[in-house]
């Protein structure tokens, strides 16, 4: 059977679509205080210059699990597989900008000698980052 009829004899799942907006939700709403406002009114002054390309990573990235299953819904399967190829270049730049931040932070806070944010902060989110990784590749 061909993923098109397949697709035509499933009734449509809408769980995947809000999950990936109440994710994306609660991320803009989580940041703007920290990030997304002070960008805005251009008062941003992280220690780190390349946050702002993990951030657009990580925002693609939420895009995408708002877009993919939105795609499934419309049936634009053909679409889907597009994005989807593309979605492995967006994970691939959360996973090296997100590596980046955090040697960029340890760096910053080693020159601060604060050790506690230099090791145990950044150790927590690689583990995190790990994690992301580790998920992607068994989702391939």
């Amino acid at each position: 059977m061909n993923q098109s009829k397949l697709m035509n004899s499933r009734k449509p799942n809408n769980g995947f679509f809000y999950w990936g907006l109440a994710m994306l939700v609660i991320a803009l709403l989580s940041f703007w205080p920290s990030y997304f406002k002070p960008v805005l009114d251009s008062t941003f002054n992280g220690p780190i210059g390349f946050i702002h390309w993990h951030a657009a990573w990580v925002f693609s990235w939420l895009m995408l699990l708002v877009i993919q299953p939105w795609l499934i819904r419309l049936n634009r399967v053909a679409y889907h597989q597009v994005i989807g190829l593309i979605g492995v270049v967006i994970a691939a730049g959360v996973v090296y900008s997100g590596f980046m931040v955090q040697t960029q932070f340890m760096q910053h806070y080693f020159n601060l000698n604060e050790v506690t944010h230099a090791v145990q902060v950044p150790f927590f989110r690689l583990v995190t980052l790990l994690v992301f990784t580790v998920c992607f590749i068994l989702a391939m």
